[in-house]
């Protein structure tokens, strides 16, 4: 869907019943044309209690093949966000909250991990969003990076 473009900010696995905890990240290669793997934690968003009471209640459906259902981005007894525009479909009841939560992201503080060969990121994949570059260009495609989920 993204290639080697920007990937905007994400919760891996958001297409699942339950998203891993934990992703883990490590640099194989940056490439020639290094590209930052972004990071932003829910909670450094601007929202307010009425956002979150809102992020809690708005349904969008997760496209999953045969295995649709249905999800709000926000868990508080899990503590959990799960967001992806690419698998997460907004409802009528839920468009303004998705509205809402990709300008909170766009907002958002955002920490860079600029790749170098061997490092290792775990990324707690219920509390921090992550994507690939944002007006970068595209990342070489010698760029290697394996990801492991973990639950």
């Amino acid at each position: 869907m993204h290639g080697t473009g920007a990937f905007p900010l994400h919760t891996d696995g958001a297409h699942l019943a339950q998203p891993p905890r934990y992703i883990v990240l490590a640099c194989v290669n940056p490439g020639h044309r290094p590209v930052p793997t972004m990071l932003a934690r829910f909670d450094h968003l601007n929202l307010n209690e009425a956002n979150i009471s809102a992020l809690e209640a708005a349904p969008f459906i997760v496209r999953n093949g045969r295995r649709s259902f249905y999800v709000t981005p926000f868990d508080a007894d899990k503590m959990r966000i799960r967001y992806d525009r690419g698998c997460m479909i907004p409802t009528a009841e839920s468009s303004s909250v998705a509205r809402l939560l990709d300008q909170a992201l766009e907002q958002a503080p955002h920490h860079a991990i600029g790749w170098q060969p061997g490092d290792v990121v775990v990324i707690d994949n219920w509390r921090v969003l992550h994507g690939r570059g944002f007006q970068t260009g595209q990342a070489s495609d010698d760029r290697r990076l394996l990801r492991m989920s973990i639950q």
